[in-house]
């Protein structure tokens, strides 16, 4: 009770050196309108961080945050926390553990921010907004039709120097003129890292190719030749056969063909027969490496357009590069995805709140899947979508020098643009994309619905909650590992239906009680 009490004493203390108020004489305001200026003279507009800096010097506050106003509703454009403003030192000073736990709460109140909010006609005055860290000084900004275009909030619980306040009108106007400027430039936040993504991963020669569209195109080449409509490619026939495309033919009669596929031996000659249920059928063999696969076709007409040899030789030799190609493409792919989940680690290490985030993440999905009744194949994607879902920071490090774990909004399009064009299953690829999507439609970026969102992008976003919940609370000794794991259960609880699909959240709870406080923080830390 004694540690209970200090702590809740060092918080106040600390909270109380943030947000008093403090003298603001004729240095600071000459300060302020001097920056002001400096920043008008310039033909390119300040930095967001540039205009943090200027509004600091009126509110000394811990967050500043940007909504856009759309329609009838506003969305979160730009944030930036703080800390030196929320503990009353130098970030570069040694801190003590509440000090810690202090900054990873505020750090998760902002994570936890409205990506959406409704309009209030009464926020074209100056004025206090509530939000997720507390009460925040909001100012209007207005675009140059004098049209409302978003809100500055400033806080919290911090307040404007009273010399200042009869002309707020005018730092709104400076604001508005800057971010709106900002906004034009990048043309919107998304669309801005689009842009400049577009220029980073253009030129990496992913040699991306997709071989199940060619596949097929070869294929229907073949079928319009010989006036057939039903066909598939085989890989493999011999030993392991796998379908490489199927036209006008289900998956079962493909497999009902395999095991009625003549026997090649060492001849590679096209064999035409007949099958119960399918009439006459053509295969047109070829290899590839060291394994035979196969054209087949369903006859419905005997009148050929082209000679079957020329085609055979023609098609099938080309098949076989195609498939030669993919294979040294996913080995490249998988190089190539394991560079970015290293480059990301650096990132994760380089903090100690995060530096076993995805890991931990990785080791949560892997016992979910077994829990839930994944398959084999569900397994590796979700995994695999685990592993690759916050490798956006390493896109945005390539834009911004400031990046960290958290900070940015915009990692899930850069994520998803990284991976766009490389051969990896679309749900690990869409996954990455909507894992911070929430079902009740306000997540982020695209404020997407429930059906909308992947099942990967779903199941990433609770356990991702759950490894930041466990990243903020690991020091904390203020509950027993009961009460936190009960903790955890009722956020998730209080959070379904809203950021959590209903579906995934008895068998998530009941996978965390089952490890308990203590296995669920020393999950992924033997990486």
């Amino acid at each position: 009770m004694k540690d209970v009490k200090s702590y809740l004493n060092l918080v106040g203390t600390r909270l109380g050196k943030a947000f008093s108020l403090r003298e603001f004489d004729t240095e600071d305001e000459l300060e302020f309108w001097s920056l002001s200026a400096e920043h008008m003279s310039r033909s390119k507009p300040p930095s967001f961080q540039d205009i943090v800096q200027w509004i600091d010097i009126l509110y000394r506050a811990p967050v500043h945050i940007v909504y856009k106003k759309e329609g009838d509703e506003l969305f979160l454009f730009k944030r930036s926390i703080n800390v030196e403003n929320l503990i009353g030192k130098d970030k570069s000073e040694s801190l003590t553990t509440n000090e810690k736990t202090l900054i990873s709460d505020f750090e998760q109140q902002v994570q936890n921010l409205q990506q959406k909010r409704k309009w209030y006609p009464d926020s074209t005055e100056a004025g206090v907004s509530s939000t997720a860290v507390g009460n925040c000084e909001h100012i209007p900004l207005f675009d140059e039709n004098r049209e409302i275009w978003g809100l500055y909030m400033v806080g919290p619980n911090s307040k404007c120097p009273e010399v200042i306040v009869p002309r707020l009108s005018i730092v709104g106007r400076l604001l508005s003129i800057w971010l709106s400027k900002i906004d034009t430039e990048e043309k919107g936040q998304k669309n801005n890292y689009l842009n400049k993504m577009e220029h980073i991963v253009s030129d990496l020669g992913s040699g991306a190719l997709n071989t199940d569209a060619l596949s097929r195109f070869y294929l229907r080449f073949l079928l319009n030749g010989f006036n057939n409509k039903k066909g598939a490619v085989i890989e493999d026939i011999a030993a392991s056969p796998s379908i490489i495309c199927n036209e006008d033919l289900s998956q079962n009669e493909v497999i009902e063909l395999i095991k009625n596929a003549p026997d090649f031996n060492k001849s590679l000659e096209p064999i035409t027969l007949v099958i119960k249920g399918f009439g006459e059928v053509t295969w047109i063999p070829f290899s590839i490496a060291n394994s035979v696969c196969s054209i087949v076709m369903v006859n419905e007409k005997v009148d050929h357009k082209y000679d079957m040899y020329g085609i055979q030789k023609v098609v099938s030799i080309q098949f076989s590069k195609l498939l030669l190609f993919r294979d040294d493409n996913s080995i490249f792919t998988e190089s190539l995805v394991n560079s970015y989940y290293e480059m990301l680690r650096v990132i994760e290490k380089s903090r100690q709140k995060t530096q076993f985030h995805t890991p931990r993440l990785l080791a949560f999905v892997e016992r979910f899947a077994m829990v839930f009744g994944l398959d084999e194949q569900e397994s590796e994607i979700l995994k695999k979508t685990a592993k690759l879902h916050d490798i956006g920071y390493v896109g945005g490090l390539s834009i911004e020098s400031n990046i960290s774990i958290g900070s940015e909004l915009s990692h899930p399009l850069t994520g998803y643009k990284l991976i766009d064009q490389l051969p990896i299953h679309e749900d690990i690829k869409y996954g990455v994309l909507t894992h911070h999507e929430w079902v009740n439609g306000e997540g982020t970026p695209n404020g997407l619905g429930v059906q909308e969102i992947s099942w990967t992008g779903k199941v990433i976003s609770i356990f991702e909650y759950i490894v930041e919940f466990i990243e903020n609370n690991i020091s904390n000794e203020t509950k027993t590992p009961e009460e936190w794991i009960e903790s955890l259960s009722q956020s998730i609880i209080e959070r379904a239906d809203v950021q959590f699909d209903m579906v995934l959240v008895p068998t998530v709870i009941e996978l965390v009680k089952m490890l308990g406080w203590e296995k669920c923080c020393t999950l992924g830390t033997n990486e």
